[in-house]
């Protein structure tokens, strides 16, 4: 561990690992509480180093201090959950391996401490999980790397290891639970890639960071900076590119940067170039992406495919699509199978979605369920399903938008259209095109648009669907903007004028 005035973490951190791992190894960059002493107290071996804004230097000073045959890193505000040590146990007696994943748990607020892993009586809960490589053997070669967001791949991959198998670890981390804290972490991290981008403005893999980490209002250059990254990336060799473990998350960002520009084509296009070229590992991506643009076959086929197999990459070392999951794939094919009307198959994509689908994945399956019904008029059928979507104080805030924007559809479709568009204005939530789009049709339908209106309509609306797109591009027709990107065909029939 590397630490700086982590005193009241200190005891969670260590606590949780003491009678399981063989040496604590924590490396001080300059605490000015008494962080070193309460690591000592708790069986710590305390190293000091001068920081000098390089987490990696940093946590390679703890590397050479290590004399076991295999190193678990933490940070301070991390623990290792609990029912982790079975799972670790066994991952320690691998012998074919030099690496493996563990399973980062970001902890969020809650309601009550049911869901929290760590069963210490706080009320918190799993936000989201991602794998990072923690574990690995002790050797002199496996050096972190990167001034910020420092990882041990590169080193791995030089010295030709990318099996890098799951550990069935979890570390659970509750040092976003405060806003303020959360802030904090973000603005240092943000200052350290700038400096690194400076440094190094070729480095591929800074250059992503940056971008992925520039706050909400700097939206414009993220997209840039992404794109620009990703078409250095696409220049390089197949080889070069499959050596970058990034890569499938990069289009990820990339492709949802350009899907909130309504550039749905391009950006199917190059997910279809990479899936060509790598092959599984970007099916998820790719299967959204055709979907978005209208075209179902190919969108079909990816994401059954990645259904089939979800874990399957081209290597272990590929980090994928941070929105990939089961549940989300049976969305999608649900959303086109109801587009194409196909209801039954629809229903069973939502039923499948929903057996493994988190709180915050049933949402949408829900809403997409109810839609399905709405679509073939099942309007009391319709009204049960919303009345059982989730609600209350636990539900998480998308879902109580979803259930809004599905209720103010039965209210359209059953007449009511007051109560609908005062239920669309409840459901808004930015960046969502649904809703935006769902409010901007009932406003017109009403005829309560006038330019102004029109105007706002026209930049709220993403274009993020080929529908929600084609309805941009007529509002954008009535104020006589152009549409530079190329339009998927779907969304051409949508805009033609009536023969």
């Amino acid at each position: 561990m590397i630490v700086r005035d982590e005193a009241a973490n200190l005891p969670g951190a260590l606590g949780s690992v003491q009678g399981v791992a063989q040496e604590l190894i924590v490396v001080d960059t300059g605490s000015t509480d008494d962080s070193a002493a309460i690591a000592q107290a708790l069986g710590a071996r305390v190293l000091h180093f001068a920081w000098c804004d390089d987490f990696a230097r940093a946590r390679n000073v703890a590397l050479e201090a290590a004399t076991g045959d295999w190193v678990l890193c933490l940070d301070a505000d991390q623990q290792l959950d609990p029912a982790s040590l079975p799972a670790l146990e066994r991952a320690l007696q691998r012998q074919d391996v030099l690496a493996q994943r563990v399973t980062i748990e970001l902890l969020t607020a809650a309601a009550d401490d049911r869901a929290n892993p760590l069963k210490d009586g706080r009320a918190l809960a799993v936000l989201q999980s991602f794998p990072q490589l923690r574990l690995f053997r002790r050797d002199a070669r496996i050096r972190f790397q990167g001034r910020v967001h420092e990882d041990v791949a590169d080193s791995l991959l030089a010295i030709g290891s990318s099996h890098w198998p799951e550990s069935g670890v979890s570390l659970c981390d509750h040092g976003y639970v405060q806003a303020g804290e959360r802030e904090r972490k973000r603005a240092r991290n943000l200052a350290l890639l700038q400096r690194v981008h400076e440094e190094a403005p070729d480095a591929l893999y800074p250059a992503y960071k940056l971008a992925i980490s520039l706050p909400a209002h700097q939206q414009a250059e993220q997209a840039a900076l992404l794109q620009a990254t990703l078409e250095r990336v696409l220049q390089l060799p197949v080889a070069e590119q499959s050596a970058l473990p990034f890569l499938p998350q990069l289009l990820a960002r990339t492709v949802e940067a350009w899907v909130n520009q309504g550039r749905l084509l391009e950006a199917a296009r190059v997910c279809q170039r990479l899936l060509d070229l790598h092959g599984p590992v970007f099916d998820f991506t790719t299967g959204c992406a055709w979907a978005r643009a209208g075209e179902w076959a190919p969108a079909r086929q990816s994401l059954l495919r990645y259904l089939a197999a979800p874990v399957q990459a081209h290597h272990a070392a590929w980090q994928s699509d941070a929105q990939a999951s089961p549940a989300q794939a049976c969305w999608w094919l649900a959303w086109m199978a109801r587009q194409q009307g196909d209801f039954a198959q629809a229903q069973a994509h939502v039923q499948q979605g929903l057996r493994s689908a988190t709180p915050q994945q049933r949402a949408p399956l829900e809403g997409e369920g109810a839609e399905i019904l709405l679509a073939q008029c099942e309007w009391v059928a319709a009204a049960q399903a919303i009345g059982a979507m989730q609600a209350g104080p636990e539900a998480p805030a998308a879902a109580l938008s979803e259930r809004l924007r599905v209720s103010a559809r039965l209210a359209e479709l059953t007449g009511d259209l007051p109560t609908a568009l005062t239920l669309a204005q409840s459901a808004l939530v930015p960046g969502q095109d649904a809703a935006a789009a769902l409010l901007a049709t009932l406003e017109i339908q009403a005829g309560q648009v006038d330019l102004p209106r029109l105007q706002h309509h026209h930049q709220a609306l993403a274009g993020q669907f080929f529908d929600t797109l084609a309805l941009k591009l007529l509002i954008a027709r009535e104020l006589g903007e152009p549409w530079p990107a190329d339009l998927p065909a779907a969304t051409q029939a949508l805009i033609a004028p009536p023969v």
